[in-house]
C-alpha cells in the first residue's frame, strides 16, 4: 500500500512538473510583464494626481501612459522607437505656448517636461532613456516632442535642428539688449511690486525696473498684488536670465529686465 502511495506521489509530482513546465516561460514571462505594466500604470496615476494637486492653478492637461509594445504611430515621427518607454502627453489647455517663437517654445516645453518628470523619477530613473513626451494644442495640432534627451519641434527633423543656423533674435529691440534683456545692477533683496502691467506680462518694481515674465509663468504673476515682497535672483539662461521670487506667495518666475 505504501509503495502504491509512493508511486502515486511520484507520478503526481511528474504531472505537476509537466504542467508547470508547460505554463512556464512564455506565459509566466507574459504575466510578469502584465504585473510590471500594472504597477507602472498605478505609479503613473498617482504621479498624475500629485502633479495636479501640486499645481492647482496652472496644471496642464497631462497624461502618463505605459504601453510596452510602444506603438504610437500618430504621436511621433516614424524614426522614433517608443517601445518600453513611458509616454507623457501634454496638451496646452491654457494657451501657454501660443504665439511663442521656436526657441521660446522649446525652452518652455523643456521646463514643463522637467517639472512633470520630477513626479515620476522614482518610476523612470533615467529621463533620457525611459520617457518620451509630446506637446500639442487642444485641437490636436502637434507642436514639439522629447526623445533621448532632445527637445525638437514637430515640423523639424533632428538633422534640420543640427544643421540650420539658430534663429537670430532682434538685436536692436527698442527696450532690450538682445534676447537676454538688460543687466540688472540693483540690489537683489528688499524689492516690492509697484505695478502689474498687461495682466502680469510685465512687472514693475519699486525702483522703476520693468521685467518681462516668461509666458509659462504669467499665470502666476497675473495674481500678484502691489506691495508684495520680491527678490531678484540671477540664473544661467539665454532668454530669461533672472528669477523674480515673490516672498509673499512663494512663486519663483523666469524674467528678463527690459528697462531699468
Amino acid at each position: 500500500m505504501r509503495k502504491k502511495r509512493f508511486l502515486a506521489a511520484i507520478l503526481l509530482g511528474a504531472v505537476l512538473c509537466f504542467v508547470v513546465g508547460g505554463v512556464g516561460h512564455g506565459e509566466i514571462d507574459e504575466r510578469e510583464l502584465q504585473v510590471k505594466a500594472s504597477y507602472i500604470q498605478v505609479s503613473l496615476l498617482r504621479a498624475q494626481v500629485s502633479y495636479i494637486m501640486r499645481n492647482p492653478t496652472k496644471f496642464l492637461n497631462v497624461g502618463f501612459f505605459y504601453y510596452p509594445p510602444g506603438q504610437l504611430p500618430d504621436k511621433f515621427p516614424a524614426y522614433i522607437n517608443t517601445k518600453g518607454k513611458i509616454y507623457i502627453s501634454i496638451i496646452d489647455n491654457r494657451d501657454m505656448f501660443a504665439g511663442l517663437s521656436s526657441i521660446a517654445l522649446l525652452n518652455a516645453f523643456k521646463k514643463v517636461v522637467e517639472i512633470i518628470y520630477s513626479f515620476i523619477q522614482l518610476t523612470a530613473t533615467d529621463m533620457d532613456v525611459d520617457i518620451v513626451a509630446d506637446l500639442h494644442t487642444e485641437e490636436g495640432i502637434p507642436l514639439a516632442y522629447f526623445h533621448q534627451g532632445e527637445y525638437l519641434l514637430w515640423n523639424e527633423s533632428k538633422e534640420t535642428m543640427r544643421t540650420e543656423e539658430p534663429p537670430k533674435e532682434t538685436e536692436s529691440a527698442p527696450i532690450s539688449l538682445g534676447p537676454r534683456g538688460q543687466i540688472y545692477t540693483g540690489a537683489t533683496k528688499g524689492h516690492w511690486v509697484s505695478e502689474k502691467i498687461d495682466g502680469g506680462r510685465i512687472i514693475e518694481l519699486e525702483d522703476g525696473s520693468l521685467w518681462e515674465i516668461s509666458p509659462l509663468d504669467r499665470i502666476d504673476t497675473m495674481l500678484w498684488l502691489v506691495v508684495q515682497n520680491i527678490s531678484v535672483i540671477k540664473r544661467d539662461d539665454l532668454l530669461y536670465p533672472y528669477y523674480l521670487l515673490n516672498k509673499s506667495t512663494g512663486d519663483m518666475v523666469e524674467a528678463k529686465l527690459i528697462s531699468s
